[in-house]
């Protein structure tokens, strides 16, 4: 998925330390290991697809697209985030849920 198109989907923010709940789902294609003695013929050549989903952490990490399990009560604390590059990315789907949280 090209980078522009992943940059326009997402939904800006009310302020830069406020940012809208959205859902994302990420299907992206993850580097991956064969393990033990194999002939090279044997492998498959076919892309690992990775189904991710969580809670899109905007404007985190430059080049990727950052989904977190969690949420903190404290302002701006965010737990078990997945960062992805975008040329990894295949495609990407959005829910909003509407409430905000401060990111800061």
């Amino acid at each position: 998925m090209e980078n522009e198109q992943l940059e326009s989907s997402r939904e800006p923010s009310a302020s830069s330390d406020m940012q809208s709940i959205v859902i994302a789902y990420v299907c992206w294609k993850d580097a991956h290991a064969d393990s033990g003695w194999m002939r090279v013929g044997d492998v498959e050549d076919v892309p690992y697809i990775v189904h991710t989903v969580g809670l899109l952490v905007k404007n985190m990490k430059s080049g990727h697209i950052s989904v977190a399990q969690s949420f903190g009560a404290e302002e701006g604390l965010v737990d078990y985030v997945l960062h992805i590059p975008y040329e990894m990315v295949d495609s990407v789907q959005y829910i909003e849920i509407g409430d905000v949280f401060s990111v800061k």
